[in-house]
């Protein structure tokens, strides 16, 4: 069995993040999972406080903005190269483990160009479309690799809670996971184009949602999304933690953004 890590970057403003992330870290539960858990660990001990060492999860956002409980922008013992130091360990961690990555993205102001959403007017709708769209290239992605790459394995999906988004992504998922449900939604049985990815085979039961908590490779997911977002946004300050990541991608060029079929003139 393999476990799946999966976390989004993007949802905030669309007018400074138009790129909604998610990344997925594919783990071998039983060799390597202890193994990752215990190097975070690791990094927590040797750059965070004692005081904060049982409760402390490494979030992205506040590594490189300078945020959160302990790298407050008051505490000068929290230097931008400091916290690029951590970001370094971070990113090396998917090359370190030879943990594969998979990626989905989606940009919220073509979102309904792509998805032939006119109409859908509020910033939020677009988002949660943008997630769930993100989420379904991931999976595409994690379900590919895992025909590829292992012979009879399933995984299950661990993906980062969100309040809004929780349905819409659980329904999308257990959609693509029958060829019966995806024909009555989209009124068109898998097309030729898309045959290739559904039903999804490897991915089994339903995602199941947790909070980042010590220790958690959510963690790790919650990095790569975020330091994948940068990188769609063009942004080359990112460049230097993108490159480790980039030998583990587990689908090589693959940009396939899912659409609903065609329906069928009768």
């Amino acid at each position: 069995m393999r476990l799946v890590y999966m976390d989004e970057a993007g949802i905030s403003s669309p007018e400074q993040e138009p790129w909604v992330a998610v990344s997925g870290i594919i783990i071998d539960a039983d060799k390597k999972l202890i193994a990752v858990e215990r190097h975070l660990d690791s990094i927590v001990r040797r750059f965070i406080p004692q005081e904060h060492h049982d409760t402390f999860v490494f979030h992205a956002t506040d590594v490189f903005g300078g945020n959160g409980k302990v790298f407050r922008p008051d505490n000068n013992r929290w230097p931008l190269e400091r916290r690029l130091e951590i970001a370094d360990h971070l990113a090396a961690i998917p090359k370190r483990f030879r943990l594969p990555l998979a990626f989905g993205f989606a940009n919220r102001e073509r979102l309904d160009v792509r998805l032939g959403a006119r109409g859908v007017s509020k910033k939020k709708d677009l988002t949660v479309g943008a997630h769930a769209v993100s989420f379904m290239v991931c999976a595409m992605q994690v379900e590919m690799w895992m025909r590829k790459k292992t012979s009879g394995e399933t995984c299950l999906l661990v993906v980062e809670d969100n309040d809004q988004a929780r349905k819409l992504i659980t329904e999308t998922q257990t959609t693509h996971q029958s060829a019966a449900a995806y024909s009555q939604i989209y009124g068109a049985d898998i097309s030729d184009e898309h045959a290739e990815f559904f039903p999804l085979r490897r991915i089994k039961h339903r995602p199941l949602f947790e909070t980042k908590a010590p220790s958690s490779a959510l963690q790790i997911a919650d990095f790569c999304a975020y330091v994948f977002k940068r990188t769609l946004m063009k942004d080359r300050h990112y460049d230097r933690f993108f490159r480790p990541m980039q030998e583990q991608i587990a689908v090589k060029g693959f940009s396939l953004v899912p659409s609903p079929p065609k329906k069928r003139r009768p």
